[in-house]
């Protein structure tokens, strides 16, 4: 009994196998029952791959802006030449001279009594004017007495000195006159205006004076 199971067990196995190797020759697909050359296993053919072709940039064509054409019209600059005279001269006035400077110095005394202080003008004059102005004007006296001097705008000069006691005279004032061109400065252009004068009276107080009694002499250099 052991013996046909046995036996059993092995004719299935043969004819699984012989089913197995059936299957496996029909598959091969590379032979043929008459023994000649099988048929040639054909390769498939790659597909073809197709690649978009590259966007194409149509460049066109920049306009041109046209700039207007300007018409320049260029002036030619006479140039110099030397020794040449031009057709229109125009005439440049020579001074008759250069502005010269003079000192003009007065000296003040008195013909009679006692002077305190005393003051005149000095009209201005065509030869030229005294330098500065106002209080500026350029006047000086070594005299130690309260000194006081104006140039007025029109070129009047003014002087004074005063003291509380008797002025010690005679005094001198001397300025700085600034000549006019081509003009040259004389002692007699150079005039005393008004006068005014303070003198000390019997009881000892100042009083007006006569303005005559104001000598005021002129010398220029």
């Amino acid at each position: 009994m052991q013996a046909q199971v046995v036996r059993g067990i092995v004719s299935i196995a043969v004819v699984i196998a012989l089913g197995v190797g059936a299957g496996c020759g029909g598959g091969g697909g590379g032979g043929n029952d008459n023994g000649g050359p099988g048929e040639p296993t054909r390769t498939p053919t790659p597909a073809r791959t197709f690649s978009p072709a590259p966007p194409q940039t149509i460049v066109g064509a920049t306009p041109t802006a046209h700039t207007s054409a300007t018409s320049t019209t260029v002036v030619a600059t006479p140039t110099a030449v030397d020794d040449a005279t031009p057709s229109n001269p125009v005439s440049t006035a020579t001074p008759a001279g250069a502005q010269g400077s003079a000192t003009v110095t007065f000296t003040m005394s008195a013909n009679a009594g006692t002077v305190l202080g005393f003051q005149f003008s000095v009209p201005p004059t065509a030869k030229g004017r005294f330098s500065g102005s106002a209080a500026q004007v350029q006047c000086s006296t070594p005299s130690r007495e309260l000194f006081t001097k104006n140039g007025k705008d029109d070129g009047t000069l003014i002087l004074s000195l005063a003291f509380p006691t008797p002025l010690a005279l005679p005094a001198t004032i001397s300025c700085t006159f600034d000549v006019a061109a081509g003009q040259q400065l004389l002692a007699t252009d150079v005039t005393i205006g008004d006068k005014e004068v303070t003198v000390l009276s019997n009881d000892q107080k100042g009083i007006v004076g006569d303005p005559s009694m104001l000598v005021v002499d002129v010398s220029v250099s």
